[in-house]
């Protein structure tokens, strides 16, 4: 009568269980894994430190920016100034767009201050080398390479017909082929970016909080569902393809339409459905406004001048909310297009919750609008004796609970959906491939 260790081991959980030990060990002895996890420790490593320098260049103006500001309040306007988010560190985004001074004048509205000088404005040609961009492009890739010959590999060395014609079942094989193949990929992801998170975390600029260790780890739920359903399509094409190289080849193809065309394309076809408003359009209104406001004041020799800053800046609200209203349309054509792509999916997750995504720049946009609402009348009497005070800028991070309402739990979902649909595509693919 076997023992109950022997139960365990030949039951279903302990087949898998084995094979995906030595899918792990298999891939640990390859020279492709080493190469993978050398090629993710330099880049992890160049990343922690360019982000980190690219943030203490924004804080510094940022630091610069707010001193100018209280100096000149009041004289030509109100200055709103944005501090960089700490979590852009790891998905940079919009953040440059955001981190900026703001001018606000009774009579020219909101303007970028021309104070603000982006720091090597060149190198905004390329991507930033954020941790978002790694699991992106590069960690992605990294799976499909583990996952390639997976079935395709063992049906051209024949070890697959003869491991099928025993007793371990095709789905016991598949789950632990997977299993297996994605902890080679994953655990050695998950230690190096804790050493990144530590070393960025000992910085003097950059003390996380607790929430922010909430939206890392959300951050790597997003990472792990990205790379299983990466892991998952190349095991579902292995098991369809004859030969390793022809699954590696029509892989690099769905990665490169995933990663980098899907979201370019969804994007201009957005605009294309959708158009954004022109931002030539509304500056040459709101100075016809202006002009025209200003021109019924001289005629009116000054006697209600307060009247024709009411006048110009019940005009400008009126064409900022039209632009917001038009805007708005095109972003939600263009991210229900782009998540067409698990790539844009987690783009917007790890935006959404580092504070640097299209949420929060709608949201700076409307938190600068009741600014200037509510310093409007201290901005039109500002040489009057008894002016009323000036109100701060005010414009703390979101909270999660917010961040999930505006989209992020949409992206989750969208992401564990794909990731759960791929994974049993490649199981089925497998129960019914020819181990010839």
């Amino acid at each position: 009568m076997p023992s109950p260790s022997a139960k365990s081991v030949s039951g279903p959980t302990g087949l898998i269980g084995i094979i995906a030990r030595k899918e792990i060990l298999d891939h640990l002895l390859s020279l492709k894994f080493h190469v993978c996890v050398a090629a993710m420790a330099v880049l992890l490593g160049l990343s922690a430190f360019v982000m980190y320098r690219d943030y203490q260049s924004r804080m510094e103006t940022y630091s610069s920016m707010r001193e100018r500001a209280k100096l000149r309040a009041g004289e030509s306007g109100l200055m709103a100034v944005v501090e960089p988010r700490r979590l852009s560190v790891f998905a940079k985004g919009l953040d440059e767009n955001l981190d900026r001074g703001y001018t606000v004048r009774a009579y020219d509205g909101i303007q970028p201050h021309e104070w603000q000088t982006p720091v090597a404005r060149i190198f905004s040609l390329f991507a930033p080398p954020d941790l978002l961009y790694i699991v992106k492009a590069l960690l992605s890739l990294i799976a499909l390479l583990f996952a390639y010959d997976a079935v395709s590999g063992e049906k051209e060395s024949g070890t697959l017909k003869m491991v099928l014609s025993g007793s371990l079942s095709r789905g016991e094989f598949a789950a632990g082929k997977l299993l297996g193949g994605l902890a080679a990929v994953l655990l050695p992801f998950f230690a190096l970016w804790v050493a990144m998170l530590i070393a960025l975390a000992t910085r003097p600029l950059l003390a996380f909080t607790a929430a922010d260790f909430a939206r890392l780890g959300l951050m790597f739920l997003a990472t792990v569902l990205y790379i299983s359903a990466f892991f998952s399509l190349g095991v579902l094409v292995s098991a369809w393809s004859r030969t390793s190289a022809a699954a590696l080849v029509i892989l690099l193809f769905f990665w490169a339409a995933i990663v980098f065309a899907v979201p370019s394309v969804g994007n201009l076809i957005a605009e294309r459905v959708s158009p954004p408003p022109s931002a030539e359009t509304q500056e040459l209104l709101r100075r016809q406004a202006f002009v025209k406001n200003r021109f019924i004041a001289i005629q009116s020799q000054s006697r209600d001048r307060q009247g024709s800053f009411e006048a110009f800046n019940s005009d400008y609200d009126r064409l900022v909310e039209d632009y917001r209203v038009r805007l708005d349309a095109t972003i939600a054509t263009s991210k229900n297009l782009c998540r067409l792509s698990p790539a844009a999916t987690l783009t917007y997750f790890f935006t959404d919750l580092a504070g640097t995504g299209l949420s929060e720049q709608r949201r700076l946009g409307l938190a600068l609008m009741k600014f200037k609402s509510h310093n409007m009348w201290a901005l039109t009497h500002q040489t009057v004796r008894d002016a009323p005070a000036y109100s701060a800028f005010e414009f703390p991070p979101m909270r999660l609970p917010e961040v999930f309402q505006r989209g992020a739990l949409t992206d989750l979902v969208i992401l564990a959906v794909t990731c759960a649909a791929l994974f049993m595509g490649a199981v089925f693919t497998f129960l019914k491939v020819d181990p010839r």
